[in-house]
């Protein structure tokens, strides 16, 4: 170790470093300037214990490049941390977490991670390939374009593939989370759903290579038509579909033992409208989900290996309560790598009676208390009859009056609150927020 310690210490050789536990200054500068020399020499992957750190280079490499270099004892590639993981497999189930924010590149991560478990397992069905196919289903109906990213991933995804005892690929189910259904509505093809960019012939390819019948292919394409159809219905137009022209324009209410119709005004139509395209959107991508977990359907297994995709830490000009929850998704996670990182380690260190300071260690506790209680207080003033985002921020700004984590705005027309997340403070506007909580939608629809 001294040795190893002595050859970091020479700054001609920091690109020689691929584990940041190891370095002699322990600081975000020293990391920093590490892993940027590493990356200028095409070395992407570092180590920080059992952490794998990627730098998104935005591009392939080819086989001539030396991020292949397997056969270099001290190289630091995805390859070997799979290796570990199947070797792990024989004694536990394994588990990864994909992280990082918006555009660092989970979802390509992940399908290399399924990719080169070809390289570890026994696939004699090909069933690995499915699953990769069915990867490209998933993102094709959930990422659309963000300011950030072409291909950003709008909801989250925990994937477990299945192996019996001879490490042979046998099934895989697949559970998703927080789907962002509103890009359903956008107008522009910027920041909608992939799928509604593709070609027929496109789709049922995408379809078939994930083992979906043709009579499936026909039906999913005939329910996004119907979406696009739906968004296109305005109030004062003639509705040819009688039956959604009444679920859209009107609606019985019950009065004292008395059914009355109420006509909805264009504001109450549009809104029904959209909601009826978003949740018609939404079954079918559970229905795709569930479609697809029956394909790969398996009853008993041996030992399983979960992959974790999920959002990456947003910023967006205007964050919302979809922001506050994938960021809370973030929070949990980054507990998570605190725990494996440092309060597991430090732990070790006390049971071997090795004295550490440990006082400017910073962990994000204090940030998902401050969020669960944000969503415990919408959860409360949605059930009042008179509840309203107004009364949400100004009972979350006297709540919080002494947290440091929370600020409020003092122009209380602006409606935002601030959090002071790890990975940095982050505004949110409150419109809405009781809405999307709700999430209300006529039984009709």
């Amino acid at each position: 170790m001294e040795s190893y310690i002595n050859k970091i210490k020479n700054p001609k050789l920091l690109k020689e470093i691929n584990n940041l536990l190891y370095i002699d200054e322990i600081s975000l500068e020293r990391c920093l300037e590490i892993l940027k020399e590493r990356f200028q020499n095409k070395k992407i992957y570092t180590q920080l214990g059992s952490v794998l750190l990627s730098i998104n280079p935005y591009q392939y490499f080819t086989d001539d490049d030396n991020i292949y270099n397997f056969c270099n004892k001290d190289s630091v590639h995805i390859y070997k941390n799979i290796d570990i993981i199947i070797k792990n497999l024989l004694e536990k189930n394994q588990m990864i977490i994909v992280s990082g924010e918006s555009g660092s590149g989970k979802t390509e991560t992940t399908k290399q991670i399924i990719h080169y478990l070809n390289y570890y397992i026994k696939d004699n069905n090909n069933l690995l390939e499915k699953i990769e196919a069915s990867g490209l289903v998933l993102e094709c109906f959930g990422n659309a374009a963000t300011q950030k990213n072409n291909n950003s991933s709008r909801f989250g995804k925990l994937i477990e593939i299945f192996y019996n005892k001879n490490r042979e690929c046998i099934g895989m189910k697949t559970s998703i989370y927080l789907l962002e259904k509103t890009r359903v509505l956008n107008k522009k093809d910027f920041g909608k759903f992939h799928i509604f960019n593709k070609k027929e012939e496109d789709i049922k390819n995408l379809l078939i290579n994930a083992g979906f019948q043709y009579e499936h292919c026909n039906f999913i394409i005939n329910i996004l038509d119907k979406i696009n159809n739906i968004l296109k219905l305005e109030f004062n137009h003639i509705i040819e579909d009688k039956n959604i022209e009444k679920i859209l324009k009107k609606r019985m209410i019950l009065i004292q033992d008395e059914l009355i119709e109420k006509i909805y005004n264009e504001e109450e139509f549009n809104e029904i409208r959209d909601i009826f395209a978003m949740k018609l959107y939404d079954n079918l991508f559970n229905w795709l989900v569930e479609q697809m977990n029956i394909i790969y359907d398996v009853q008993y297994y041996d030992h399983k290996i979960g992959i974790l995709d999920i959002f990456g830490f947003e910023d967006l000009k205007e964050n919302s309560l979809e922001q506050l929850s994938i960021n809370y998704a973030n929070e949990i996670i980054q507990g998570l790598l605190n725990k494996i990182l440092l309060e597991n380690k430090i732990k070790l260190y006390k049971d071997e009676g090795i004295t550490i300071e440990v006082n400017n260690i910073q962990l994000n506790k204090e940030q998902i208390k401050l969020i669960e209680k944000i969503f415990i207080n919408l959860d409360e003033e949605c059930m009042l009859p008179k509840g309203s985002d107004l009364n949400l921020i100004q009972k979350l700004n006297i709540i919080n009056s002494n947290n440091s984590l929370y600020k409020s705005q003092k122009i209380s027309c602006n409606n935002i609150f601030s959090i002071e997340h790890y990975a940095g403070k982050i505004d949110y506007k409150i419109q809405n927020f009781l809405k999307k909580n709700m999430d209300k939608i006529n039984q009709k629809i």
